[in-house]
């Protein structure tokens, strides 16, 4: 259960990756999102600390270790050369 205070900035796949998700795991959002259920775990390290918007992750020196999460993880933010933001293979922001 994630009961920290805010702010926290939460990076979540694009509607395809859900899709692919329930495709494949034969699961549904509402179970992901059981706080008890192994899913719970995987969106927790997707879960940062801080207010971050997609401005400030393109201006800022990113932490080259990644940033903390709420799952005991670490998530890395890659600029690649032509100024876009990567986590985990895929463009953000």
């Amino acid at each position: 259960e994630l009961a920290a205070a805010g702010p926290f900035t939460v990076f979540v796949p694009d509607d395809d990756a859900f899709k692919d998700f329930r495709e494949k795991s034969g699961s549904t959002i509402e179970a992901f999102l059981t706080p008890d259920s192994r899913s719970w775990a995987i969106l927790a390290n997707h879960i940062v600390p801080g207010k971050y918007t997609a401005a400030q992750l393109h201006s800022m020196d990113l932490p080259t270790d990644g940033f903390a999460t709420y799952g005991g993880a670490r998530l890395t933010i890659v600029k690649t050369t032509d100024g876009d933001l990567i986590v985990g293979g895929q463009k953000i922001g």
